[in-house]
């Protein structure tokens, strides 16, 4: 059946092929007999020069319908011709030459070279007839547009002056002077000088010059002395309606935490004063005073700076308590003449109570669908903590090993946490690291309860979560406290065969306590759209049943008289230590196209001789989000293979590399290709099943077991929601080191929601 699929999905593919490039016909239909179509826009640069060519073709206005398969197919176009109609009235879908526009596209190349320093750089357009098979006898409807830019030599900065009449704002210009965009025996770039006025801007801002703006600042170009260079003069001029720039000081602080921006009526009724500040609010306030407090960067007599009020800003927003931020300041007149403000941090609360729900779909070896409802308080006991409770539950059908039959499991239990806005313990640290970390605890607690046909499983954990940010991109989180307890409920079918399993298989089946510590470090630019290949980088690491080996170098340790394994109160006690980093790059090309990297490293360790890892701390492959020519869990452990075991194949060490070429077809409708590559390997060698093949990694074979799998995909993409359908076809299998087999029989269907990475 899988064999007749993939053949049939083949066949369509090579049919649509055929049918969309024969005669160029189906990329033409529909154009007047002097109307072309343009094929192609080909842009050269007659010289190196360090300019990204992206960026300079970002500009020509007339870009060609999207192709596939890196350019060489125009499905989409194709597709929509044979469903336009002329008497609809409706846009034709083709990209129809206007010469108008290539002239345009010449211009505004033109503009960007000079704003790039080369100011004498000429663009000019060629547009050439596209002939079928090369015989200039017959032309077809398509052309293609050569854009060629010649730089020539660019504007270089011979030498920099300075001229500013102020002696407190030279002064603070001097600070900076070094980190300066101008600088001399380099370009001339427009962006360079605009980069220059918003950092001195922005560095006389945070120094108490409220009133600076960027329209004070302006530069002097003399390029008349030949040779391609120029003087740059700094200008920054003084104010019309004062002789000078002033420093502004800041006076009084308010925090009005029932501020309604839609009502006329804003007026105050309850004032405190706390540690300086002003906490205002109509009628009595819900907020405490100290993590209001808090969140300020700003206070009384402080110089204003501008870093300090987006901080502000930034502080309250992550505390999740209101739905409208403003901070706004008042000019003070005072006998003195001093310059101050009043600061007004204007709060509009959030409901404080809401209720949500969301139902998903499960698509993995079976179908199945889950249903979770979640409470939602917010400052809950007047410290702007969230108090969140969920229950959650599911069904699933799953597959037992490699039997066809299907059986329903169950997922159900309830999570309570509270999150707080500040390191809980950790005054003095919160205090000091609080302007760039905004930093949070979360007290953590949930029971799962778990039914599967050959167990029922009792889950309990608790947890105490410290989460910080470091900069724009990085996330750390530390579990100082990550307490486990499962108790298990066994079928008497599954006492039988408990001695045949692994000690890893069978910790399964086993009551067991795990306590200990986590952390997690997370990098990721991808919301940055100015980053042209974004990465993502999440690493993790465990240290479980630290107190286990305390007691053990004391002496005190519990061991189980027939495992030997260590326990506590006679149920067994995890001992181990666990490291994994997921890197995922993302490489961007025109038209939407774009290759997506991940490789995925793991490893664990027991940190007890007779220990084991638990069986939800191991490894598995295999799935619609890892290698997905196999099924989830069916793949390894390294080249062993014994078709008669059915029991999950899982592992303490693990390494996956995936790369997917990802192109859209439709507006809604994309494309992947794909190709996944890994494994998973015991630590310890398994004497008993080495005839059937070793499952332990060895430095000088692993690379020999990478099982391999290619593959095509289909995504719906919604915007909000994707669905995703790959299809995974082994092309080497773990177990065979040099043999390199298309085994169409084996095809898997994945299904998904999301990006598999």
């Amino acid at each position: 059946m899988k064999e007749k699929l993939f053949k049939y999905i083949l066949f369509q593919l090579i049919a649509l092929l055929l049918f969309g490039c024969a005669k160029h016909q189906l990329s033409t239909l529909h154009l007047g007999p002097h109307e072309k179509l343009i094929s192609k826009n080909k842009l050269e640069v007659n010289s190196k020069i360090d300019i990204d060519k992206e960026d300079l073709a970002s500009y020509i206005r007339q870009k060609p319908n999207h192709a596939i398969l890196f350019g060489t197919w125009k499905f989409g176009l194709q597709w929509r011709n044979l469903w336009y109609r002329e008497k609809s009235g409706k846009k034709r879908p083709a990209v129809i030459l206007d010469s108008s526009l290539v002239r345009r596209s010449e211009n505004q190349m033109t503009l960007f070279m000079k704003n790039e320093g080369y100011y004498n750089a000429e663009v000019t357009a060629e547009i050439k007839p596209i002939y079928f098979l090369g015989n200039k006898k017959w032309e077809t409807k398509k052309v293609k547009i050569y854009y060629t830019v010649n730089p020539k030599n660019p504007l270089v900065i011979d030498s920099t002056d300075v001229s500013i009449k102020q002696n407190d704002i030279n002064k603070h210009y001097n600070e900076i002077l070094n980190e300066s965009h101008i600088i001399q025996n380099t370009i001339l770039r427009i962006e360079d000088l605009e980069d220059e006025r918003n950092r001195i801007t922005e560095h006389l801002n945070n120094n108490g010059y409220y009133k600076f703006a960027e329209n004070f600042i302006s530069f002097d170009i003399d390029s008349t002395r030949g040779c391609d260079s120029a003087i740059i003069v700094t200008k920054i001029k003084q104010p019309k309606s004062d002789s000078i720039h002033y420093k502004y000081y800041l006076n009084n602080i308010y925090v009005n935490t029932s501020y309604d921006p839609y009502s006329s009526n804003n007026e105050t009724t309850d004032t405190i004063l706390y540690q300086g500040v002003y906490m205002i609010s109509k009628g009595k306030s819900h907020f405490k005073p100290n993590p209001l407090y808090r969140s300020l960067f700003i206070h009384p007599n402080e110089l204003y700076d501008h870093k300090k009020e987006s901080l502000t800003f930034r502080q309250f927003a992550n505390l999740q308590m209101f739905s409208f931020i403003k901070i706004e300041f008042k000019e003070v007149k005072n006998e003195n003449g001093d310059k101050k403000l009043d600061a007004y941090v204007l709060l509009k609360p959030s409901k404080r109570m809401s209720v949500s729900g969301e139902l998903m779909g499960i698509f993995r070896e079976g179908f199945g669908g889950t249903a979770q409802l979640s409470f939602n308080k917010k400052n809950a006991f007047g410290n702007s903590e969230i108090l969140n409770f969920t229950f959650y539950g599911g069904l699933e059908n799953l597959k037992q090993g490699d039997e066809d039959d299907f059986n329903i499991v169950s997922t159900v239990g309830p999570r309570l946490s509270l999150t707080f806005p500040r390191l809980f313990m950790f005054p003095k640290i919160t205090k000091s690291i609080r302007k760039s970390s905004f930093p949070k605890t979360t007290f953590s607690a949930y029971y799962n309860f778990q039914e599967r046909i050959e167990f029922k499983r009792y889950l309990t954990n608790i947890g105490l979560t410290y989460t910080w940010n470091e900069g724009k991109y990085k996330t750390h989180t530390l579990s100082i406290l990550d307490m486990n307890f499962a108790f298990i409920t066994k079928d008497s079918k599954i006492l039988t065969t408990l001695s045949s399993l692994s000690p890893a298989q069978r910790f399964k089946f086993e009551d067991a306590i795990s306590s200990g510590v986590k952390y997690n470090f997370l990098f990721n630019n991808q919301g940055n759209k100015k980053i042209k290949n974004p990465t993502y980088f999440v690493a993790k690491s465990w240290l479980i049943g630290t107190s286990a080996l305390v007691a053990k170098a004391f002496g005190f340790e519990e061991r189980n008289p027939g495992s030997n394994a260590i326990t506590l109160a006679k149920i067994r006690y995890a001992t181990f230590f666990k490291l994994q980093g997921d890197l995922r790059k993302f490489l961007n090309f025109t038209n939407e196209q774009q290759i997506a990297l991940r490789t995925f490293l793991g490893a664990g360790i027991p940190l007890d001789k007779h220990g084991v890892i638990p069986f939800d701390q191991l490894y598995f492959v295999g799935g619609a989000n890892s290698i997905r020519g196999w099924r989830q869990r069916t793949l390894g452990q390294g080249s062993y293979l014994q078709p008669d075991d059915n029991v999950d194949k899982l592992g303490e060490i693990k390494i996956e590399l995936n790369v997917e070429y990802r192109f859209p077809v439709t507006s809604i409708i994309k494309g992947a290709l794909f190709i996944d590559a890994g494994n998973v390997w015991t630590e310890k060698p398994d004497i008993d099943t080495e005839i059937y093949g070793r499952k332990n990694f060895d430095v000088n074979r692993f690379h020999k077991e990478f099982a391999v799998s290619p593959g095509i995909g289909v995504r719906l993409d919604f915007d909000f929601f994707l669905f995703r359908v790959d299809l995974g076809v082994p092309l080497k299998q773990a177990y065979t080191p040099s043999v390199w087999n298309l085994e169409t029989n084996k095809t898997q269907l994945n299904f998904g929601v999301g990006y598999p990475f």
